[in-house]
């Protein structure tokens, strides 16, 4: 066994060991806390970290059976935590049972340097998955991927369930150090709406459009439902609280179809509250303006892609070439030039490549423009951010995915190029929920790897450590702030 495998086992011998004493810890704070469940919740965090990591620890190094009875015990804890599920004698007997078989686990394979025997925790998994399933809501919410619009959600969940490498052994933060994040998610939500950017707003009018056409093509209560439930979820996510109130009051009434085709009119005849700075009437439009129209349409195309819908190649063949003629009378050739390569995507994942191709240029463009991006309508530097933020479980997939490679010298030039894009992407995203200092810190790693590049020597396992910590945080982060 070579000497960097030797110091891999004994940091997850290490790492275990205090990820075990922190879940040991946890739940006797929380069992000594069992009459009060408002002084539980800085526990449960704890507990949810513990596990968090010795999970991912366990996946880094192959270990299946070690990492799915640790993963039971997460998606357990996680009821406790997100969804208000309270702490009951039997999840806290489970939860003390799984602990002591994770150590036991831990002790086996420090030993033996391989994956324990599956059918020794059989039984216990079968109660996990038991308790799991009698404390999950009833009822999941529709995914946003079902409404049409882009959500971080959606790439969280498919980030959960596919297979992917992990992150290698972290350092257990303190309580004290993991604070800030309840805090930084609380900051976020004075952050501007989705519905305050043009693009998202027009794919939200053309979804309530589809609503009408359909609630006025069939009188059948389950379409009425389906629509009002993809609105409600919809407009949740867009910050339209006018909207979702409306939707919500005709919940109930849903047999009278004709009423909330009139609500739902009402309000599509309603001032759009968008706080756009008001243009002069005299003006012609801006480059930036008169792009809205079209990026909305790209916009929408990709997420009917991301969700199955097949694209209409008519209109996103107008769309990219309003782009692109506007583009040209400009100069802006870089942006032309994305704008042609769009209708040419014959996959979702190339047209998504090239749809943030399109935003990167034109972000760039906005950088040196005089005019301001809220008076020409459309701002591109918040488009980026907010794909960047739509696909930051992907992002982040795909980087621990490069830092792997870069840690086993394959293709180090070509290693170094994607590390560069994707944290840029990590940029954009922390950028998007002003998590300001993430966004710092991305870039400083970006920094520290790319010196050792330009030196020709490869990043050393503390680096590799760092930037794998770093991920393994930013996911617990962006699960937050979901």
């Amino acid at each position: 066994m070579s000497a960097e495998m030797d110091e891999i086992w004994a940091l997850f011998v290490d790492d275990g060991a205090q990820a075990m004493d922190a879940m040991e810890t946890a739940l006797l704070e929380l069992d000594r806390l069992s009459g009060d469940p408002a002084g539980q919740g800085a526990h449960i965090a704890a507990l949810f970290r513990a596990v968090h990591t010795f999970k991912g620890n366990a996946r880094v190094l192959g270990l299946g059976t070690v990492e799915s009875r640790a993963h039971l015990a997460e998606d357990l804890i996680g009821l406790l935590r997100d969804d208000g599920v309270p702490l009951d004698a039997e999840i806290h007997a489970l939860l003390l049972e799984t602990g002591d078989r994770l150590r036991d686990m831990l002790d086996q394979t420090a030993a033996t340097h391989a994956d324990v025997d599956p059918a020794a925790t059989e039984d216990l998994v079968t109660r996990l998955r038991d308790k799991i399933a009698r404390c999950a809501p009833d009822a999941a919410k529709p995914e946003m991927t079902e409404t049409g619009l882009p959500a971080a959600a959606s790439s969280s969940a498919q980030s959960a369930t596919a297979p992917h490498p992990a992150a290698p052994p972290a350092e257990e933060a303190s309580a004290e150090e993991a604070a800030p994040v309840p805090s930084v998610v609380a900051a976020t939500t004075t952050s501007a709406r989705l519905a305050d950017d043009p693009a998202y707003r027009r794919i939200f009018d053309d979804m309530v459009a589809e609503a009408l056409t359909r609630l006025h093509g069939s009188d059948d209560p389950a379409i009425a439902a389906r629509v009002t439930a993809d609105l409600i979820h919809a407009a949740g996510q867009l910050g339209l609280d006018d909207w979702s109130a409306m939707l919500a009051a005709h919940g109930p009434a849903l047999a009278d179809r004709q009423s909330l085709i009139a609500a739902i009119t009402a309000m599509q005849d309603a001032p759009a509250s968008l706080p756009t700075a008001d243009a002069a009437p005299d003006l012609a439009p801006g480059f930036l303006s008169r792009l809205q129209d079209p990026l909305a349409i790209i916009a929408r195309i990709g997420i009917d892609l991301s969700t199955g819908e097949p694209a209409d190649p008519a209109r996103l063949a107008a769309a990219a070439s309003q782009v692109q003629a506007a583009a040209a009378t400009e100069g802006y050739v870089r942006v032309a030039a994305a704008a042609a390569a769009l209708p040419e995507a014959q996959d979702a994942a190339t047209y998504r490549r090239r749809e943030l191709r399109l935003y990167e240029e034109l972000a760039a463009v906005e950088d040196v423009l005089n005019e301001a991006p809220a008076q020409e309508g459309v701002s591109p530097a918040t488009l980026l951010a907010n794909w960047c933020a739509d696909h930051i479980f992907d992002t982040l997939d795909e980087l621990d995915r490069t830092l792997e490679r870069l840690r086993r010298g394959e293709d180090p030039n070509d290693g170094q190029r994607d590390l560069e894009r994707l944290v840029r992407l990590v940029h954009h995203a922390c950028r998007h929920y002003g998590l300001d200092m993430a966004s710092q810190l991305a870039m400083s790693l970006l920094d520290l790897f790319g010196r050792g590049h330009a030196h020709g020597q490869a990043p050393d396992a503390i680096l590799m450590r760092i930037a794998r910590g770093f991920i393994d945080t930013l996911e617990l982060v962006f699960d937050a702030l979901r």
